[in-house]
């Protein structure tokens, strides 16, 4: 890690980083503006059912789970950037086509290609990011990359919406296939440079970072709460008297956007652990309230204790898992704590989609809330468990040479 790094925290956002968070926030927005579009196309144009939504939506994780493995290798081999410029290709043909097909089938295998672009831009410019600060400052950088994918997740439907009411959701989705392109446009001038590489490091191959599992674990449980509102939140609030869930997907993303730039230092100065406890007790406490919310109102004001803990959450845990990995597995440790991302997407997609097939939808965010206290429950048995041995592996491990994979930016 670089001195200048550790000695100004206030150079965090720089070159290094305004490139990836650029393309993260322009893909995420995209991927956004699908959020409103895809179930009630699903439903209303393609006949669907709630559990055909949750199927359709849960389809991104299975080929970003599958990919996860591969992408430390991936950048070692051809440079974080490069990597990012293509996904945002592959999310606009998903996108683009995504209105023109006629089938759960068909729409689902373009949910994979979404799910790979998706995978390898997110871990992509975590590694970028994170390998240009010190460890006193990960939690900090994280929060601020963070930003962007909440912010054009919560911009997305905003634009979307009335693109879907006026012209139907073909063009909703062939708009954000243009966005997509925009990510490809905001990294290309770095990707085209070559990244430098160490050739007497050994070739990274696919591996999945053991200790990465309970922190990634208790994320996952967190994070059935988010793929609710994403999933079911269209149809949710139609049942409360509201036809407008993009103001929600505003309201969730400010409070994630505030709370992350405000509380950027927290999981640096509080310490990961108590990050992780305090934000996931704000998760469950802002699920029960969108479970049992008897108006719209009452859900705007859950999303409060929702969005703060989601927030903190992320950063502070990958924050826990970056530091306790010697820097030759940073990469593979990045990639498997966010793989269950993914697992909370494709898994808990479908699970949850059942719960709201057999019970509605109250009781399938009431499920969220109590899966994210069985994730408090292990973050204890975690604590307990790694009481002695804070530090992780062995810091003598040889270290592969994550931090080319900035490709010089």
């Amino acid at each position: 890690m670089s001195t200048t790094a550790e000695a100004s925290p206030t150079r965090i956002v720089n070159g290094a980083f305004l490139a990836p968070a650029t393309a993260v926030f322009f893909f995420f927005f995209a991927f956004g503006m699908a959020l409103p579009t895809l179930p009630i196309y699903i439903t209303d144009t393609l006949g669907g059912s709630d559990l055909a939504v949750g199927t359709v939506v849960g389809a991104t994780a299975v080929s970003a789970i599958a990919i996860r493995p591969w992408i430390p290798a991936g950048v070692q081999r051809w440079g974080a950037t490069r990597l990012i410029a293509v996904c945002g290709i592959l999310g606009a043909i998903s996108f683009i086509f995504s209105g023109l097909i006629g089938s759960t089938a068909g729409l689902s295998g373009l949910r994979l290609i979404a799910g790979v672009a998706q995978a390898v831009i997110m871990v992509a410019a975590l590694i970028i990011v994170s390998s240009s600060v010190s460890d006193a400052h990960q939690g900090q950088v994280i929060s601020y990359l963070s930003v962007a994918p909440y912010m054009g997740i919560g911009l997305g439907p905003v634009v979307s919406q009335p693109i879907l009411e006026n012209y139907g959701p073909a063009w909703s989705f062939a708009a954000a296939g243009i966005v997509s392109l925009v990510a490809t446009a905001a990294i290309s001038p770095s990707a085209i440079r070559r990244p430098a590489r160490d050739m007497h490091a050994p070739r990274t191959k696919p591996e999945i970072y053991l200790p990465a599992l309970v922190p990634g674990v208790v994320l996952m449980l967190g994070i059935l709460g988010p793929v609710a509102l994403s999933t079911f939140m269209p149809l949710y609030i139609g049942d409360l008297g509201s036809n407008s869930p993009q103001w929600i997907f505003l309201g969730y993303s400010t409070v994630i956007l505030a709370a992350r730039i405000l509380g950027a230092r927290i999981p640096d100065r509080l310490g990961p652990m108590i990050t992780g406890v305090g934000s996931t007790v704000l998760i469950s406490v802002g699920l029960t309230g969108i479970a049992i919310a008897p108006s719209v109102l009452v859900v705007y004001l859950a999303l409060v204790p929702f969005g703060i803990g989601i927030a903190l959450q992320y950063p502070g845990l990958l924050a826990l898992v970056i530091s306790r990995a010697p820097a030759g597995r940073r990469s593979t440790a990045i990639s498997t704590f966010t793989m269950f991302f993914d697992v909370a997407s494709g898994v808990g997609a479908v699970l949850i989609g059942v719960a709201a097939t057999i019970a509605g939808y109250r009781v399938a965010f009431g499920v969220c809330a109590v899966a994210a206290l069985v994730g408090l429950a292990l973050l204890f048995v975690f604590a307990a468990a790694t009481a002695h041995d804070p530090g992780g592996e062995s810091e003598s491990e040889p270290a592969v040479p994550a931090t080319a994979d900035s490709d010089k930016l």
